[in-house]
């Protein structure tokens, strides 16, 4: 499917809602999704064809998981301390595209679950931030 995906192609993407809501979603919580294979990702996840995807929520303050089940010392850090919850919410952003993006989800998998391992192993905010940055940069990096 990705391999004949065109880029450059005029179609209207489809618009998630970051609110539930039975009537039409307000313009300022709609998400517009910047390419067709994000998109995709979104619809199928939505509808329960794939896993879900995560769209950060309209005033999202805490990170992509609930803190309630944060177990690890990295997981309450980033609990804790405002900045790495938003780094969480972006990690989960960027990881929800580069999903949608690779050619090799089984290789995406390990190396979040690799990242994973190393942020609960961590407790330094300022150590969780680097990693969070330099993780948020390699799913960036996937196209």
């Amino acid at each position: 499917m990705l391999a004949a995906y065109d880029q450059a192609s005029d179609w209207n993407l489809p618009k998630a809602c970051r609110i539930r809501t039975q009537e039409a979603c307000p313009p300022e919580a709609e998400l517009t999704f910047a390419t067709y294979p994000e998109a995709l990702q979104w619809f199928l996840g939505k509808n329960g064809y794939a896993s879900p995807v995560y769209i950060e929520p309209l005033n999202a303050a805490g990170p992509s998981f609930e803190c309630g089940a944060a177990r690890t010392a990295g997981e309450q850090s980033v609990c804790t301390v405002p900045a790495l919850a938003m780094q969480d919410r972006m990690l989960a952003m960027a990881y929800t595209r580069a999903s949608a993006l690779s050619r090799d989800r089984q290789a995406l998998r390990v190396s979040q679950r690799a990242f994973l391992s190393s942020r609960n192993n961590l407790a330094d905010p300022a150590a969780l931030s680097a990693l969070y940055q330099n993780r948020i940069e390699l799913l960036l990096a996937v196209d």
